[in-house]
């Protein structure tokens, strides 16, 4: 099967400044080595097209292995930069022999079906719209003067309406591809004096995901999909869970939100660390020669390891160098700790009036009081309790941690004979509001809003110490977390943790053993995620 992706810089200069729709530029860096180097594992033939910008990095610059790279897509650069699924289209439409083509966010472990492309047509799977894709649609109708006849055919035909997500694309019916290029570049060129009205990120899910839709409905051809599923537009839960892979999950894609998310951003930074060090530290390298800031940087006081560049995946052994705790390598960063706490408050004072309105009798003053209980919290635990830890120690955790999930769940006999036990350095905070959320610094605006017009509750919040310059990370506990952190202050095997939950927690949870047990896995993977449960053995 002949592999092929694209990679357009969208008429940027230095991929090292562009986050193509990623938390940071080097997530988007990271993501094209881990999809590439993962689809090398599985595949001979992996041909990259791209503009002279992108073939520099991912080729002369990262080392990625394609087997081969078609410079073409700077015949794109006379176009809006963010019309980035036009080369892709583009891309389609240039193959001969039977492909599938990949995108970068796309992660696979294992080959995919070889019967996959015996259909003339391919893709991931199928997409219904929701009102979300449904206003995003009417919105580019109001603006836009030519919609192919196949879009409007399909519009005044159809109640509800149908699109393929083409995460993964392809075949072996070649002139479909020229003609639906063909099509979506006519789409585009006749509504060139009308972008400056629309979204044209939004668009890009028009002329290539909708238009192949209807084209190929139209034409009456068989698309073979990798998910039976149809998926509402933005319902696709579990596709970027790297907690399951490789020995769960064999098929990610990051799709939308998922790129801006800090926890998926970090799963997939560290798998590329785990699987593939040598190029993890190759763009780590990069970005500290240039002094560009990373989002999340470990390496202000940490020396970034030779082991590398000898090519030696022992992931048995740190990937730091060791340092003694209670040096200049501890966590804590006092300069940074409250960089967010003036923005709450005067989101706080801007709701005021609102909140003091509100259904649920809340004030501005609660907030206010519950903050600075928090921010008081927080300096003191990070300035009292986690100085003592090294950075060193916990970036040794954080490599650790990686195999976690594995290591519990890749074998469903022995996962009841794990022994874990919960992460003695963090610590618990209680408060009225959530204010974990509000970390979240991409979504601050939508976060604080909920946060001010929620009923305050018991809300439990962990606080992690981390190896960054930040050195903390937070994230909101239930109240199942809460009884099985406490259970596990001692060394437990999964089993006996079990046997205690099911004694501790009263009837109105779940009956169902299968069902219960169920719950208490999710809840820790959650807690391996985010740190605050480790595996023993």
């Amino acid at each position: 099967m002949k592999i092929v992706q694209t990679a357009w810089s969208c008429n940027q200069k230095d991929l090292m400044e562009v986050k193509a729709g990623w938390l940071s530029a080097e997530y988007h860096l990271m993501s094209w080595a881990l999809s590439c180097l993962q689809l090398k594992q599985y595949y001979n033939d992996v041909t990259l097209y791209a503009d002279m910008t992108s073939a520099k990095m991912l080729i002369d610059t990262l080392q990625l292995p394609y087997t081969k790279v078609v410079c073409s897509l700077d015949a794109f650069n006379d176009y809006h930069p963010e019309l980035w699924a036009l080369p892709k289209i583009y891309t389609y439409s240039q193959q001969e022999t039977p492909f599938l083509h990949v995108d970068a966010d796309v992660f696979i472990w294992g080959k995919l079906n070889e019967n996959l492309i015996q259909n003339e047509l391919v893709a991931q799977n199928i997409e219904i719209f929701t009102e979300y894709y449904e206003e995003m649609l009417e919105s580019l109708e109001k603006e836009l003067s030519y919609f192919p006849p196949e879009i409007v055919h399909e519009r005044v035909s159809q109640k509800t309406h149908h699109s393929y997500n083409l995460g993964i694309v392809g075949g072996r019916d070649f002139e479909f591809y020229k003609s639906y290029a063909s099509e979506a570049k006519t789409f585009i060129d006749k509504n060139i004096n009308d972008l400056s009205k629309i979204n044209i990120s939004s668009f890009n899910v028009f002329f290539e995901q909708y238009l192949f839709h209807c084209i190929s409905k139209k034409e009456n051809k068989s698309v073979n999909v990798l998910f039976k599923e149809i998926i509402p537009d933005n319902k696709y839960f579990g596709f970027a869970d790297f907690v399951d892979v490789p020995h769960n999950k064999k098929y990610l894609h990051l799709i939308g939100p998922f790129k801006k998310d800090k926890q998926v951003c970090n799963q997939m930074a560290f798998r590329l660390r785990h699987d593939f060090p040598e190029y993890y530290y190759r763009i780590i390298t990069l970005f500290k020669e240039k002094g560009i800031s990373l989002y999340r940087d470990y390496y202000t006081q940490i020396t970034i390891p030779e082991i590398w560049k000898n090519k030696k995946q022992d992931n048995s052994e740190p990937l730091v160098q060791k340092t003694e705790p209670n040096k200049t390598t501890s966590t804590a960063n006092p300069d940074l700790i409250h960089f967010r706490v003036p923005l709450v408050k005067e989101a706080i004072k801007y709701f005021e009036a609102d909140l003091n309105n509100h259904s649920i009798h809340q004030s501005g003053e609660m907030h206010l009081t519950d903050l600075d209980f928090f921010e008081q919290a927080l300096n003191k635990i990070i300035s009292e309790d986690f100085v003592t830890i090294s950075k060193n120690s916990l970036y040794q955790r954080d490599v650790k941690s990686t195999n976690y999930a594995k290591a519990i769940f890749e074998d469903p006999s022995k996962t009841r004979e794990k022994v874990i036990k919960s992460n003695n350095s963090i610590r618990i905070l209680k408060c009225l509001f959530d204010w974990a959320s509000i970390d979240d610094f991409e979504n601050f605006n939508a976060n604080i809003r909920t946060v001010l017009t929620t009923a305050p509750s018991n809300i439990y919040i962990t606080i992690v110490p981390e190896c960054d310059k930040r050195g903390y990370s937070l994230s909101r506990l239930d109240k199942l977390d809460i009884i099985i952190l406490k259970k596990l202050q001692s060394e437990l095997t999964i089993k006996a943790l079990l046997d205690e939950l099911m004694k501790s927690l009263d009837s109105s949870q779940p009956a169902s053993q299968a069902k219960f047990e169920n719950l208490v896995f999710g809840r820790l993977k959650y807690g391996l995620l985010n740190k605050t449960i480790e595996v023993v053995a």
